[in-house]
């Protein structure tokens, strides 16, 4: 069996905006929702979810007989069932999204010992094997298969590249986050004056989607900047004390994925590019350009749906696939020739690039970090598994 036996013709999932759910509530309509929680507040034996920015009401048992199960509910995608009861917006149903079981990790493995690891999974994506469609792509799949250590990058494009489509898929099959509004301590961790888990703590990675447009004055203001360059490097922000809750000290390592448009931003090279938008953040001294793995900023124009198949694997084989590759063990020694972060940035993207299937030069992986993704491609030319 070749993988177009296990193709499907893709089906976007319809959007539903927060107020035609409310209306639909309104109503009396029973409205179901596949998504993921973004935040979530437990209160005794009932826990409220934030789905899709409605608030819905839920008790623990609902979501499953144990604190696994439970916890599984609130940081997977699931298909929500939900409808008004008196004055609130209450769960009567909720059901896994992606049913997986040793069936679909027989056929991903089967698939990885048929084709490189990269291909399965752009194929599997619905994507031609292109290079304009390695080279946008590559970076982002990069952070979604290495868990030994954090792994960020930032890519800048033009649109129409495919950076949103992304980063909803990693949400709605690998229970990473999605998200357009900057990163503050509440939302991402914990809201000390509520006691509202976020994004971070819902998720196993983040994508951060139209970082262009956020405000220099809102980074500032929120304290993102003051706590952003440790959590990045570390996982760890600390809440202020209040009352009715004690310190949040939250631990929570992932990887990250930021996107932005580059249109606004011209000359230099990728990373002075990068530095112009973190410098308007209030990043004066290259802190959080530091924490990134891969700068990839890209003017010229690509269409991603010029290289759309519209035929993808099963959200169930797909998880099992990146699960597959993010569990694969690469012997190898690093090398690298730089030092410090930068060097531990090389040896990520070398092992990420094994894990793939692609048997990368340590001398690109170091160009890469040192001058960025597009140049280094310019440089040394295509990466793909021979």
């Amino acid at each position: 069996m070749t993988i177009e036996d296990f193709l499907v013709e893709y089906k976007p999932l319809p959007r539903i905006d927060p107020e035609e759910v409310i209306v639909r509530l309104e109503l009396g309509e029973m409205v179901e929702l596949v998504t993921k929680p973004y935040s979530y507040q437990i209160k005794g034996s009932e826990v409220i979810i934030n789905l899709n920015g409605v608030a819905v009401h839920a008790y623990l048992r609902q979501l499953g007989s144990s604190v696994d199960e439970i916890l599984l509910r609130l940081r997977t995608t699931c298909r929500w069932f939900i409808r008004k009861v008196g004055n609130r917006y209450v769960v009567t149903r909720v059901e896994p999204f992606i049913r997986i079981g040793e069936k679909e990790f027989d056929i991903a493995r089967h698939l990885l010992e048929l084709y490189p690891a990269l291909d399965v999974i752009l194929i599997g994506m619905g994507y031609r094997i292109e290079p304009d469609v390695v080279r946008i792509m590559l970076p982002r799949i990069l952070p979604l298969i290495y868990d030994d250590q954090p792994l960020h990058i930032f890519q800048m494009t033009r649109v129409e590249s495919g950076k949103s489509h992304f980063g909803i898929w990693a949400m709605l099959t690998l229970s990473w986050g999605y998200t357009t509004a900057p990163p503050t301590p509440a939302g991402m961790f914990w809201d000390a004056r509520t006691g509202t888990y976020g994004l971070a703590l819902t998720s196993e990675g983040i994508v951060f989607d139209e970082v262009n447009k956020w405000s220099a004055t809102q980074m500032q203001m929120s304290g993102i900047m003051s706590y952003l360059p440790t959590f990045l490097e570390n996982g760890v922000v600390v809440r202020p004390v209040t009352k009715a809750h004690g310190v949040g000290v939250i631990a929570r390592r992932m990887n990250t994925i930021w996107f932005g448009n580059c249109k606004e931003f011209q000359g230099g090279d990728e990373k002075d590019v990068a530095n112009q938008l973190f410098t308007q953040w209030g990043d004066t001294e290259g802190a959080l350009l530091d924490r990134f793995a891969i700068i990839h900023v890209e003017h010229k124009p690509i269409r991603i749906l010029d290289y759309v198949t519209y035929r993808v694997l099963p959200e169930s084989i797909m998880y099992a696939v990146i699960q597959l590759v993010k569990r694969r063990r690469v012997e190898h020694e690093c090398r690298s020739n730089l030092s410090g972060r930068q060097r531990r940035h090389s040896c990520a993207i070398q092992t990420a690039c094994k894990k793939l299937n692609i048997d990368i030069d340590h001398d690109m992986a170091d160009y890469a970090v040192t001058n960025g993704w597009m140049s280094m491609w310019e440089t040394f030319g295509s990466m793909h598994p021979g």
